[in-house]
Formats: structure tokens, C-alpha cells, sequence
């Protein structure tokens, strides 16, 4: 999807942008964001690309501007939230049966990393794994308590022994990591 900031007021660098980056994606939608980059910046942008996903699974947010210093550390921590959120809604989406699967991700996953990512897994506890769907949609620790019978502390305390016995140092890193172990997460309610 592309999108301008003041679409009523396109210019004709605007308009140019547009049927370069759609004529460029629609001829080649697998096309590397740095190859877009420089075929951008000639026309004046400074481009930010963030991957959604691991691997770029989901795809990517690329995000463009004229102005210079394009974008600033507070800009890009921005942008990182928001493919974060995106990369949450989608894998959402895909656990709910909303977007196809494709090839599975384990597939993505070398054989080291893999082994190490079920060594990680096997080391929930049971209850551990319950809370697991929970803490993948999203969901508040009060709501996930009352959907469980548990207290809201018990659940703080379970979803911060799944991050670090998964070693996940973000909620996007943990639902990467579940999506490569190929473990599907029901959707909660």
C-alpha cells in the first residue's frame, strides 16, 4: 500500500514516486527495501524500512520523507513500535486462521536454532503454557487471570518467567520464536 501525507496536494514528484514504487512492486514484489531505498533517494526521500515479523515473515513497513535527518532516533523507535504492532495483529490474524500460512516457519529456522528454541520451550511448566496464548494475543494479565480463575500477579509472574526462560526480550521476539517452533497457539476468547 502506498500512501501520501498531503494526497490532495500531490506534486509531480509525488505522482512520479508513486508509479515508480508501483510499477516497481507490481513487476517485482520481491523486491529488496535497499533497492527501493536507492531508486528513491534520487528522487529526493530518505527512507526508513523496519521488518515486520522475523525474517521479514510478514513483510516490511518502509516509510519515506523529504525531510533531512529522515527519521530521527525518536522516529525510528516510532516506527519500531508500530511494526511491532503490526507484526502482532498479523500473527493474530494468521493464529486465528485469517492469513495463510504458507510455508512453515520452522522452515526458516536452522537446525541449531531450532533445537535451542525446544529446549527453551520445554522448559514451561504447564500452567506456564496455559498463559502462553494470553500473553501471544495480547491480552491484559487482569483479563487473562479472570479467563484462567488465577490471580493477576500469578499471571505477571507466569508471563515473566515464559519471556525469560525464552529468553524473549520482546512480546514480538516471543511470537517470532513460537511461530518457528511451528506450535499453534489457540486463540483466546
Amino acid at each position: 500500500m502506498i500512501r501520501f501525507a498531503n494526497s490532495e496536494n500531490s506534486s509531480a514528484t509525488d505522482t512520479g514516486l508513486r508509479q515508480a514504487l508501483g510499477q516497481r512492486l507490481t513487476d517485482y514484489p520481491d523486491t529488496p527495501s535497499h533497492l527501493l531505498q536507492a531508486a528513491m533517494k534520487d528522487l529526493g526521500f530518505a527512507f526508513a524500512a523496519i521488518p515486520l515479523g522475523l525474517n521479514e515473515q510478514f513483510g516490511e513497513l518502509v516509510v519515506g520523507s523529504r525531510r533531512i535527518g529522515f527519521p530521527s532516533k525518536t522516529e525510528r523507535l516510532l516506527l519500531n513500535v508500530a511494526a511491532n504492532q503490526a507484526a502482532i495483529g498479523l500473527q493474530e490474524a494468521r493464529l486465528r486462521g485469517e492469513l495463510p500460512r504458507g510455508e512453515p516457519a520452522s522452515k526458516h529456522a536452522t537446525t541449531p536454532e531450532l533445537a535451542e528454541l525446544q529446549k527453551y520451550y520445554a522448559r514451561l511448566t504447564r500452567r506456564e503454557r496455559e498463559v502462553l496464548p494470553f500473553v501471544i494475543a495480547g491480552q491484559l494479565s487482569k483479563q487473562t487471570a479472570s479467563d484462567l480463575g488465577i490471580s493477576e500477579i500469578a499471571v505477571r509472574v507466569h508471563r515473566g518467567q515464559i519471556m525469560r526462560k525464552m529468553q524473549a526480550h520482546s512480546l514480538a521476539e516471543l511470537i517470532r520464536m513460537i511461530d518457528k517452533l511451528g506450535i499453534p497457539v489457540p486463540p483466546t476468547s
